[in-house]
């Protein structure tokens, strides 16, 4: 699989666990409110209304707010709204409803019905919100349904050039399996209190196996420097110290199969089992994430999810269609902020990534950004896309904010030809406060698939499981 398809896989897989974790009623009072685009929709002759636990509103005023032609069909009894390239039909008293995009039509199902009153068609807002790639969202104490179209918010930007570097790293061989094997380091500049600073180092080293849906890594970590720095001037003995670095290194190592949807871990940290004196930090013991589960307990269907990202995953349509459904995925809950976060966040997209921004020069593009207004400018971002052929192959970015105090300032570059990947970043936060990050990796063919699985006679811990009996214990009843 591709570096590409990875990230959009991790990003959803993330948040359907999400999902599976949160719970959203939507069960609203009378008095309801509807907001498109950051504005109040008027109702002249009928009213939002809350049914079944489910919100539902006119669908005339509604959808001709959001710039949707709507007719009625009443041979029929449905309602027909056509905005762009999307048609939405929906029939009274049936949950099936229909949805046209791009030429490819499909039924969908609702778990509510529209229906008639006092000579209005009301439709569920949520499905037909989102059936028009709009985010949507419920303002509880304002009693404020809320409707954002982020595909206007993106304007007429494109992303041509984004697109055609996305397809060309899709296109390109990779190694399957792909062995890599990498370094990294971290530091930390902190003021000691007495006019001084100190640097605070932690160093990792790591390698991995990884095919398109299974993968295994291994990662150590030294604290020995760090330890070192705190036992500078304190009055451990030189057997304490001695002991202390012997506890200064850790490993953990994940397997993983996300066919199956089983995610497996271990610890192997003497300090942090010394400190929690069982479990957690001792290698020999693995805990399982099982996602299969995981979902099956928040209703989901996991092999169907997997399937629907395997075909969402399969052609890649467009850099402007992914942030569109990233962005209408977003759950809203204020209606005095969100919709301007979500102009903030296109504003971002569209500054940093639209062929519109970005400036040519020999192979490198170049955009740069003003933070702020023509009155009042924070800050300064920087990005160069360096590209060799039709692949991008490198992104540097510089970026500096002047907030009236002490400022920060961000220098990282990251840089990968298709064997080496290097990631440099420096970020100075004022007030005698720095971080740096460098890592460096090369990825080749591997002679063997990944382990998916702990090692035979491991001692297994379902996280599912402690989760499940936690909930049962404190459900309890007391006495």
């Amino acid at each position: 699989m591709k570096t590409y398809k990875k990230i959009v896989a991790a990003l959803c897989t993330a948040a359907m666990m999400v999902s599976v974790l949160s719970v959203s009623a939507w069960a609203v009072p009378s008095g309801i409110t509807v907001q498109v685009n950051g504005q109040e929709v008027t109702f002249p002759d009928a009213e939002p209304e809350s049914k079944n636990g489910r919100t539902f509103i006119p669908v005339r005023a509604a959808f001709e707010a959001l710039g949707a032609e709507v007719t009625w069909d009443q041979a029929d009894k449905s309602v027909t709204a056509v905005k762009g390239d999307t048609t939405v039909v929906m029939t009274l008293d049936s949950t099936k409803a229909e949805v046209t995009k791009d030429g490819q039509e499909q039924e969908l199902t609702m778990d509510v019905a529209p229906y008639s009153k006092g000579g209005r068609t009301y439709v569920p807002v949520r499905f037909a919100a989102e059936a028009f790639s709009c985010a949507v969202g419920w303002d509880g104490d304002e009693h404020t349904v809320m409707i954002v179209d982020v595909e206007t918010l993106l304007g007429d930007a494109t992303f041509d050039n984004l697109d055609g570097w996305v397809r060309a790293d899709l296109e390109r061989e990779v190694p399957n399996p792909a062995k890599t094997t990498g370094q990294m380091a971290l530091e930390m500049t902190l003021p000691d209190g007495q006019g001084k600073t100190q640097t605070y180092p932690l160093s990792a080293t790591f390698s991995g196996i990884s095919t398109d849906t299974k993968a295994e890594l291994q990662m150590e970590m030294d604290f020995a420097e760090l330890f070192a720095l705190f036992a500078e001037g304190s009055e451990l003995s030189a057997a304490d110290k001695a002991e202390l670095k012997k506890l200064s290194q850790a490993a953990v190592e994940t397997r993983m199969d996300l066919e199956s949807g089983k995610i497996y871990f271990t610890i192997d940290c003497p300090l942090l089992l010394t400190m929690i004196g069982e479990g957690l930090g001792d290698g020999n013991v693995w805990y399982l994430m099982d996602l299969a589960k995981l979902s099956e307990a928040g209703g989901f269907d996991y092999q169907a999810y997997l399937q629907g990202m395997e075909e969402m995953l399969g052609e890649y349509a467009g850099f402007r269609e992914l942030m569109v459904s990233m962005l209408a995925d977003l759950e809203l809950t204020s209606a005095a902020y969100d919709y301007e976060m979500l102009q903030t966040s296109a504003e971002a997209l569209c500054a940093l990534l639209s062929d519109q921004a970005m400036a040519k020069s020999g192979s490198n593009y170049t955009v740069n950004w003003a933070l702020g207004d023509n009155s009042s400018v924070l800050g300064q971002i920087k990005m160069t896309y360096q590209t060799s052929g039709d692949r991008l192959v490198g992104v540097k970015m510089e970026m500096a904010i002047d907030d009236g105090m002490d400022g920060m300032t961000l220098q990282m570059s990251v840089r990968e030809d298709g064997t080496n990947t290097t990631m440099n970043m420096d970020m100075d936060l004022g007030g005698d406060l720095k971080l740096s990050f460098d890592l460096s990796a090369k990825t080749v063919q591997a002679n063997a698939q990944p382990a998916v699985e702990p090692p035979a006679g491991a001692q297994i811990v379902d996280i599912v499981d402690v989760l499940d009996e936690a909930s049962n214990y404190n459900a309890l009843p007391e006495g």
